[in-house]
């Protein structure tokens, strides 16, 4: 994995999207640009969420976990061409975003949220519209 480098990020609404995330650089591609903490969540916890706003939020910790990213790590956008990606370190609770291609200063954050189209659905999400 590359070298991190912190970037200036924001966030900001978008029409017909809700919150977005940004960097007023540009980040050349395979560079690490944001690392998250995972709040960890217990299966108790996790079965008292189901259902919940906080649901479309969390990440797969694991096999069976569940996990909320802090800072950008909620906030990034689902795109079908996303122009960055994650590495997750269960053991330092993790989540590294990096550049799959150079992004412009200014465009918009986005990876692939990796659901299945049942997943979309439940969460009233139209993958061919913004969210």
């Amino acid at each position: 994995m590359a070298k991190i480098t912190h970037y200036p990020t924001y966030v900001k609404r978008i029409r017909g999207k809700g919150w977005g995330a940004f960097c007023s650089k540009r980040i050349p591609k395979g560079t690490i640009f944001n690392v998250t903490t995972l709040l960890v969540l217990t299966n108790h916890e996790a079965r008292l969420m189901s259902g919940s706003s906080l649901e479309p939020y969390w990440y797969k910790f694991g096999t069976r976990g569940r996990a909320i990213a802090l800072g950008l790590g909620s906030i990034l956008n689902h795109s079908d061409e996303p122009n960055c990606s994650y590495h997750f370190s269960k053991k330092k609770r993790t989540l590294s975003f990096y550049a799959l291609k150079a992004i412009p200063a200014h465009q918009e954050l986005t990876h692939d949220y990796g659901w299945t189209s049942a997943a979309y659905q439940a969460y009233g999400i139209n993958r061919n519209k913004p969210k």
